[in-house]
């Protein structure tokens, strides 16, 4: 069981994770808003909590938001689907 922590969309640092599933694993990458009004916003709100939030909403390293896991996922099926009538 892998457990990622994804960061904030609105708040410092402003951006979006995409998950990728494989049949060998799976990929998740977070990607940092590009327009210039989410930027602003982005930059206002880094200096929260005496401007230490920086640390705790995007990590220390590169590693702390993204993340690849190989995990041997071809035995899942789609489950039944159960009828209505």
């Amino acid at each position: 069981m892998t457990l990622q922590e994804v960061a904030a969309a609105k708040e410092y640092p402003g951006g979006f994770s995409i998950l990728r599933l494989h049949t060998e694993g799976f990929a998740l990458n977070f990607y940092k808003s590009r327009s210039d009004r989410a930027r602003e916003w982005s930059e206002r709100s880094r200096q929260e909590m005496m401007g230490t939030w920086p640390q705790f909403a995007f990590g220390n390293n590169v590693t702390d938001r993204n993340t690849v896991a190989k995990a041997d996922r071809c035995g899942l099926r789609r489950p039944k689907r159960h009828s209505s009538t």
